[in-house]
């Protein structure tokens, strides 16, 4: 009889923590989600270009929420893949926000 007592108290101890661990990981990945910014494409500069306060070089990655800003005689192009580009001129400033 103590033997079933024992047996069935590590089968519960083993389900209760299978549950723990499986509730643990779905929060992780929930807030992982939220914070990860997504990726919006890359960035051709012409001149003085700031990419979130950094000065940004040909190739670099955007990101959605993204700051770009572009000095005088300056440009750059954003290219979105599928999306399309997105050129700017000198003296612009853009914040790109993708829904």
């Amino acid at each position: 009889m103590r033997s079933n007592i024992t047996g069935f108290r590590k089968a519960l101890t083993v389900i209760v923590m299978m549950t723990v661990g499986s509730f643990s990981s779905l929060l992780t990945n929930a807030a992982m989600a939220q914070v990860a910014p997504k990726l919006a494409g890359d960035i051709s500069v012409r001149g003085s270009v700031m990419l979130n306060g950094v000065t940004a070089s040909n190739g670099a990655t955007v990101f959605a929420n993204g700051r770009i800003r572009t000095g005088s005689n300056s440009g750059a192009t954003i290219n979105l893949g599928k999306l399309g580009q997105v050129e700017l001129e000198a003296d612009s400033e853009l914040v790109l926000r993708l829904e």
